[in-house]
This record gives structure tokens, C-alpha cells and sequence, in this order.
């Protein structure tokens, strides 16, 4: 299982783009959003050159923590920025859509990604890491709630087996970057 965790502060970079990303997202759903309604949703971000100058950010980041990331010039062929946002006023935990898996099931294999919870004021929501597919096979969770000081940030590649952790009362905001990796090493599952 290959992992890392590292707290950000609120003046990074990565951080800053987060919260302009959230302000946007949260701009745009003007009409339909209610802090006091449970809303639940995915959006993939367009891969432009603003996007691009922030991925640059991301690949080093990557890099530096161990995750060598393609050398070649980034685009939507190769990386993808993905907004996950949930907003739970109910006291049951809520579940995310997703199924425990990995990130070879999505866009591209041979992926690094960079999830930062920009926001996670609920109860719950840990990452989940698991051994395999199933959910019974769960390995430890990571706690994902943000601060005003420090912004959780989890690291991996694209065989980990994880799954967001159900939580309530409260709003996640979370930004995940892939960008695809150098490695070419083929993986058998135990």
C-alpha cells in the first residue's frame, strides 16, 4: 500500500487554488444551494491554462513526496482535476456514491493522485484505505476534517484500494488531482 498524508497550510498554493475553486463552485449553485439540504455531486474541471499552471504545482508536490509523476507537458490526456462536494444535515451517516476502489478503474492507469480536503466540518468522512475490493478488508482510516490552520492532503497511487468513509452534519469540499505516473511496473493483487 502506498500512501503519504501531509497537512497544508491555508497560504499553499494547492490550498489557495481550493478555495477559489470552492468560492466558484459554490457561485455557480447560487439557486440550488442550501447549507440546511443535503447535496451531494462530482464535477470534473476543465484542464485550461489556469488549471494547467496549478497542475505544475501539483506535479511537483507529487514528485517531491515521492510520486514521479510523466515529464511531458500536461493535458486532459494525461491529468484530471475532479471536484467532490457533499453537504449532510442529517443525524444517519451519509454514504458517498462510491464503491471501494482504484484510481487504474478511472480516466487512466498508472496514475498519482493528490486529494486535498479543503473543507470537512461533519462528523466521519475519514479515507479509508483498504487490503482489497471489499469492504470488509479495511486497512486503517485517515482523518480528513480541515482546519483554519491545516488542510489534510493524502497521496497515492493509482492500485490503493480506498473508499471515503461515511459522515453527517456537516459539508466536504475536496479537490483530487491525477496525473499520470512514470512508473510501468505491473501490480498482481495478493
Amino acid at each position: 500500500m502506498n500512501f503519504s498524508v501531509k497537512n497544508l497550510l491555508p497560504c499553499n498554493t494547492i490550498v489557495r487554488y481550493g478555495y477559489d475553486m470552492k468560492k466558484d463552485f459554490i457561485s455557480r449553485l447560487k439557486e440550488d444551494y442550501n447549507e440546511n439540504e443535503e447535496m451531494y455531486g462530482v464535477e470534473y474541471v476543465k484542464i485550461d491554462e489556469k488549471n494547467l499552471k496549478i497542475l505544475e504545482k501539483v506535479r511537483k508536490f507529487l514528485n517531491d513526496n515521492g510520486y514521479s509523476t510523466i515529464d511531458t507537458k500536461l493535458d486532459s490526456s494525461n491529468c484530471t482535476i475532479e471536484i467532490h462536494f457533499a453537504n449532510t444535515v442529517n443525524k444517519e451517516y451519509a454514504h458517498s456514491a462510491f464503491a471501494v476502489h482504484q484510481e487504474s478503474e478511472g480516466d487512466f492507469e498508472n496514475v498519482s493522485t493528490l486529494i486535498c480536503y479543503i473543507t470537512n466540518t461533519g462528523e466521519g468522512g475519514e479515507f479509508g484505505i483498504y487490503r482489497n475490493g471489499d469492504e470488509s478488508s479495511l486497512f486503517c482510516k485517515i482523518p480528513t476534517n480541515s482546519t483554519d490552520n491545516l488542510i489534510p492532503c493524502i497521496m497515492f497511487d493509482d492500485k490503493l484500494w480506498h473508499y471515503p468513509q461515511p459522515f453527517r452534519n456537516g459539508t466536504r469540499f475536496a479537490l483530487s488531482f491525477h496525473i499520470k505516473s512514470r512508473r510501468d511496473t505491473i501490480y498482481i493483487n495478493d
